[in-house]
This record gives structure tokens, sequence and C-alpha cells, in this order.
């Protein structure tokens, strides 16, 4: 299934496999997909911390999943998606339709990452300092005040 991306999104995908390249990864996981969407320049850290969230603790909560990825000593340019990313991304694509995207945009992959059993298991989420709950309650409040251009402009990246 092909998917329709938006900009920041595959701007995400290019980071997760740069990621992966760096830690000596074949392919890019749901870990690296949730590295990539908390860089920087995706959007999403400005979001994160108007919901009082410790990014911080986020990076290094997926850092731990990635050191324990399988290493392989032959590395491509472009890693590509292992089965769980492609999981996370038929997930997203779900949330999508919820909050009437048009495109996945990064706040769709992040909802699906908290979603126990597509990209991480239950177990592993406990011990994430968020949930999709409070994700889709938080993006409900932006989406609604946007209008109003209430929220940064860093906001709405997450959902370019």
């Amino acid at each position: 299934m092909d998917f329709v991306l938006s900009d920041k999104m595959k701007q995400a995908i290019g980071i997760a496999q740069s990621v992966a390249k760096e830690f000596m990864n074949a392919e890019f996981s749901p870990a690296h997909l949730l590295k990539a969407l908390l860089h920087k320049d995706i959007g999403l850290i400005g979001l994160l911390e108007e919901m009082g969230k410790d990014h911080y603790y986020m990076e290094e909560w997926v850092e731990v999943r990635i050191e324990s990825y399988p290493k392989s000593s032959k590395i491509t340019d472009q890693p590509v998606a292992d089965i769980d990313v492609k999981a996370v991304f038929n997930e997203a694509d779900n949330v999508r339709l919820k909050i009437s995207e048009d495109t996945i945009t990064p706040i769709c992959a992040f909802i699906a990452l908290t979603i126990p059993g597509v990209g991480f298991s239950y177990e592993q989420l406990k011990t994430f300092n968020l949930n999709q709950q409070e994700i889709l309650v938080f993006t409900e409040i932006i989406k609604s005040h946007q209008s109003l251009k209430r929220f940064s402009c860093s906001y709405v990246l997450c959902f370019d």
C-alpha cells in the first residue's frame, strides 16, 4: 500500500535512515523513526514541551531501543523500513483519517508509535512518558485553535 506523506514526514524518514546508518543498522525500525520524529527540524519538540513532556527522556528511551537493534556489516546508503515500520505507517494512515489530515504527518506517525503493539510492545510503552490519548486530546486543542493563530509555527510543522 502506498501512503501519501507530508514533506516533514519524508524528511523524518530521511533522518531515520541516517540514524540507522550511524548505528550500523541495515534497516530502520520504529525506534529509528521515533528518534527522527524527535529531531528539532520536525517540529514535535515544541508540542511536547507545551504538553509538559520531557523530550530528553524520550530521546534516551528510544536510544536504548536503537542500541539493541541488530547491527550489520553491510550498510546501504538508504536503509529500508523493517516490517514493524510498515505497521506503523498503516496505523498512522488510520490516525490521519481520525484527525482529518490529507497526508501522513509527523503527528500521525507519532501517535501511531504510542499505540501498544504497533511499533513498541505494551511493556515497552509502560516506561514511555506519553500515551495516544494524551496526544489526541492535545492535537484536538491545537487544531481547534489554529485558526486563531494562538500557537507558534513550530506546532503547525508537525501537521505539515
